[in-house]
């Protein structure tokens, strides 16, 4: 089997072989299916005679092909290697080729190699070549013919509907009352849409939706709705003019006596090229509760939306007097410098305080951080957050509100913390917004303060100005020095007894201390503090509990509560100090939140 009769091996090795390269080199052409009396003539088997010749052509060409294979392509070796090694069987016929066919495949490789050339030119072409742009245009031209074609109406009711969310949007964060700088009067915000939809531009746009971007229409919106806003330091409220006093143009208006500050801010806004004007005074109806919260809620974020910010210094006719400005000692008008892109300062005349046209808060950076004493960074790319919170309420420390809650609601902007408004609350209002803080940072310096404590947590400070001299930067004198020296000292006789890995944890605690929390009843679990006890003395008001009264290094008198009895201590006497150093403030205990930090 296998063998022709004259013993030698049969042909159809060579019918495998030149199958397998035309189907390689002809894969994309399909051949012509041959004439059945053609197929029956191929099957015809080759005399014998011819068999030993095409047994030497195709050895030479396997010879040719294996030193090719060699060189250039491993698995075209593998294939022949495959084919080789075919088990042996009856032979077949040999399959030829006629000169028709020959001529037919000739002329596929042919067309297929030029169509393939011309379009790896047409690739390799500069984009400004009229062929490669004919050549793009009609690909192009197909794949817009594949894609679905949307309906012109369809796409003008979205175009539409687009148009109108834009406008919502801006509305939703803009004032929700603005003065038209060029009638005086005073409009809501549903006012201004309808102004809006009534102008030449609204018109001009809502004609062109299908030939304008969305980019363009957002920009025409924030052009249209630009404003300006007043910052000042009220005078006595009978003086400020208020909303339910506003009947019509405020340039028609005569009294009361502040009306003339509010006429000068709308015409400089008009000069300075913004329509819309808003002012503290009369764009807010304090009668109505659910505007007054909303509004001292967004206080913040509509100063920091503004085109400017306009500041009038009524107590300044010099830069030299800047500095002694009431402006930079009220609450409100913190918020009023860091959230504003862009401000202007004018002087009691009405004129710029500086002859610059730019932005006066960059002009002026470095003496208004000489005042404030912020951080030039800061004032110019302000972010609100909860982090460096000590840092922040100093800001404020040294500044007073009229109403005590305003010393807290004027600080939520800064941390960016929304809490509900409750006038009458008193010092309380200032507690809930540290518990804010807490709730939403981790940042320890929020107990780093000096003062007077709530009477509602202890360990909150009662005013903004507990964080103006914080303990940590008091500690920076020699005296302190002195202190920290003293407490390395008795550190080292703690830690001296301790294995490496406990040492390590001491020290771990030490400079990571664990994060402060609430737990029941308004106690609050405290990281680990240390300060130097001078005394401690049993409570007398609260027998049969661990109630001490504690005076120790850097902290007010305080009464702590713990959880087991403790030596009395009635002098300082450092070689006895170190239990309680050890103690007082230790997440081993809790605080009843009648103490002082």
């Amino acid at each position: 089997m296998g063998v022709d009769k004259a013993g030698k091996k049969s042909s159809r090795f060579k019918f495998i072989r030149k199958s397998t390269l035309r189907t390689t080199d002809d894969s994309t052409t399909q051949e012509p299916e041959a004439p059945v009396d053609d197929i029956d003539d191929n099957l015809t088997p080759a005399p014998e005679g011819t068999q030993g010749e095409e047994e030497r052509d195709l050895q030479d060409e396997t010879n040719v092909q294996d030193e090719t294979n060699a060189q250039d392509d491993t698995n075209a070796q593998d294939d022949t290697n495959t084919q080789d090694e075919l088990p042996c069987q009856d032979p077949l016929p040999i399959m030829t080729e006629s000169p028709r066919d020959e001529s037919l495949r000739q002329d596929s490789l042919s067309i297929l190699t030029e169509s393939l050339q011309e379009e790896a030119e047409m690739q390799s072409m500069p984009s400004s070549d009229p062929r490669a742009q004919e050549f793009a245009g009609t690909a192009e031209d197909v794949d817009r013919a594949d894609s679905p074609v949307e309906d012109p109406e369809v796409t003008l009711k979205n175009l539409r509907e687009t148009f109108q969310n834009i406008i919502d949007d801006k509305l939703a964060n803009i004032p929700l009352r603005l003065i038209d700088t060029h009638s005086g009067i005073l409009h809501t915000s549903n006012d201004l849409e309808e102004i809006f939809k009534e102008s030449e531009e609204y018109q001009r746009l809502y004609e062109n939706l299908l030939s304008t971007s969305v980019s363009k229409l957002q920009r025409k919106v924030n052009e249209f709705f630009r404003y300006a806003m007043l910052s000042h330091k009220w005078a006595s409220a009978k003086d400020e003019p208020q909303f339910w006093q506003i009947k019509g143009s405020v340039y028609e208006m005569d009294a009361p006596r502040e009306i003339c500050k509010l006429q000068q801010f709308c015409t400089t806004s008009k000069r300075e090229g913004y329509r819309w004007a808003w002012s503290d005074t009369c764009c807010i109806d304090k009668t109505n509760n659910a505007e007054l919260q909303e509004s001292i809620i967004s206080m913040f974020a509509w100063y920091k939306e503004s085109a400017i910010t306009i500041v009038y210094l009524a107590d300044v006719s010099d830069i030299s007097q800047l500095k002694d400005s009431q402006w930079f000692k009220r609450g409100w008008t913190l918020q009023e410098l860091l959230a504003p892109q862009f401000i202007r300062f004018y002087k009691q005349d009405w004129q710029p305080l500086i002859d610059s046209s730019k932005n006066h808060k960059v002009e002026l950076l470095t003496i208004l951080h000489d005042i404030t004493r912020i951080d030039t960074d800061v004032l110019k790319e302000f972010q609100p957050g909860v982090d460096n919170v000590k840092k922040r309420l100093s800001w404020v420390g040294a500044r007073t509100t009229k109403k005590i809650e305003d010393i807290a609601y004027c600080l939520m902007g800064i941390f960016g913390i929304h809490m509900p408004v409750m006038y009458g609350e008193k010092h309380n209002a200032f507690v809930r917004l540290q518990k804010e803080i807490m709730a939403l940072t981790d940042d320890l310096s929020l107990f780093d303060w000096l003062g007077e404590s709530s009477t509602l947590h202890s360990y909150f400070a009662a005013h903004p100005k507990c964080f103006v001299s914080p303990s940590y930067d008091a500690r920076q004198d020699s005296a302190s020095s002195k202190f920290e020296f003293r407490l390395l000292k008795t550190s080292k006789r703690i830690t001296s007894g301790l294995s490496s890995s406990a040492l390590k944890f001491v020290k771990d605690i030490l400079s990571n201390p664990p994060h402060g929390r609430f737990i029941a009843n308004g106690r609050m679990s405290m990281p680990f503090f240390v300060h130097e006890v001078v005394t401690l003395i049993p409570n007398q008001d609260k027998p049969g509990t661990f109630s001490y009264l504690v005076k120790a290094e850097g902290l007010s008198e305080l009464e702590v509560t713990v959880t087991r009895q403790l030596a009395p201590l009635y002098g300082k006497k450092l070689g006895y100090q170190i239990p309680h150093r050890a103690n007082v403030g230790s997440e081993s205990s809790s605080t009843s939140g009648k103490h002082r930090l």
